[in-house]
């Protein structure tokens, strides 16, 4: 019992169910928090898709910020980026201003290996 500071940053994790996705959920995921998304989808960009939702996403993330600071993110078939991501936010990243959707310091804070990725900010 010192008064070392805990800092462990929790993760939850699940995969399958009908949408057969493999989650890993880490920090403060709040619904109500300024999130933003950043995404491959299998079908081509612009294209239609048959299923609206998450069905349409074959791997991504959304950062979930509280005065543009990442308090927490979910990633979504990208397991191996865990660490990166635990990293990202114990260092506090913030971002400085966006560019209509585009916060150009979570497009490029962690490589995740996107083909022709799509981003999609909404405000809390």
């Amino acid at each position: 019992g010192g008064r070392e500071a805990y800092n462990h940053l929790p993760v939850i994790t699940s995969s399958g169910g009908p949408m057969q996705m493999e989650v890993v959920v880490l920090g403060d995921i709040d619904s109500n928090s300024e999130m933003y998304s950043v995404y491959q989808t299998d079908k081509p960009q612009g294209g239609e898709a048959d299923v609206p939702g998450w069905e349409q996403w074959e791997k991504g993330i959304v950062y979930y910020m509280k005065n543009r600071k990442v308090v927490g993110a979910m990633l979504l078939n990208l397991s191996g980026r865990t660490e990166d991501v635990r990293q990202l936010i114990r260092n506090g990243l913030c971002y400085a201003h966006r560019n209509g959707e585009d916060i150009e310091e979570l497009n490029n804070a962690i490589d995740l290996g996107l083909v022709n990725p799509t981003h999609r900010h909404s405000a809390a």
